[in-house]
């Protein structure tokens, strides 16, 4: 399920956007790789693709940290009276997530150690840029089915059973990293892959986050 980022707007369904720059970074990515030629050199394709991992490393390891937490603590407020069904909640989603998180972070050293034996040369060669671009497309892969999991089951959760202030405090530490020196450079960055109507919404959403700071 691909959610179209301007619809259905609220809280917490509007971390789609970070979904929605993540796949049109994710596929400018893979487009560079399938038009490199034998005699290219690496540095270009290099830097956008440390750019893409970079999002994405720090959006899975945002949601390894907090999507258990507030899953746990959202549980926990609804008082299930079946505590054998919210464990089993828990277990399901945060298990689903690891996998899927370590998948990905396999398929990016895989990309990492093709560019760590090429980068210093003068030219790639074609079985090079073939390994690369299946790397690439792995990883791709890996990623859509870490957001459509958030998307198709994770999410919907948390929106029917949080409020919005739950759901903007849980925003604030996926878009805000408080330990750089620049908190909102995922925001920038976010802002950068959208199209003026999206790029709104989040300037607004910022707003927001800003009186949680």
């Amino acid at each position: 399920m691909k959610n179209n980022a301007s619809e259905n707007i609220t809280e917490l369904s509007q971390i789609n956007f970070v979904h929605e720059a993540l796949r049109t970074t994710a596929s400018a990515v893979i487009n560079r790789a399938y038009n490199l030629q034998n005699g290219d050199t690496l540095q270009g394709f290099n830097l956008a693709f440390t750019s893409w991992i970079t999002i994405l490393v720090f959006y899975l390891e945002a949601s390894e940290k907090y999507l258990e937490q507030h899953l746990k603590q959202l549980l926990f407020e609804r008082n299930y009276a079946d505590k054998n069904t919210n464990n089993a909640l828990i277990i399901w989603f945060t298990g689903l997530s690891k996998s899927n998180h370590d998948r990905q972070l396999k398929r990016i050293e895989d990309v990492f150690s093709i560019l760590h034996i090429e980068i210093g040369k003068t030219s790639l060669i074609t079985r090079t840029i073939q390994h690369l671009t299946l790397g690439i497309l792995r990883l791709k892969i890996a990623q859509e089915d870490y957001l459509e999991t958030q998307e198709e089951s994770l999410i919907p959760l948390i929106l029917k059973n949080s409020t919005p202030i739950k759901q903007l405090h849980f925003l604030k530490h996926m878009l805000i990293d408080q330990e750089s020196e620049d908190p909102k450079w995922i925001i920038k960055w976010v802002i950068g892959q959208l199209d003026p109507h999206g790029k709104k919404l989040v300037l607004d959403l910022e707003k927001r986050l800003d009186i949680l700071i």
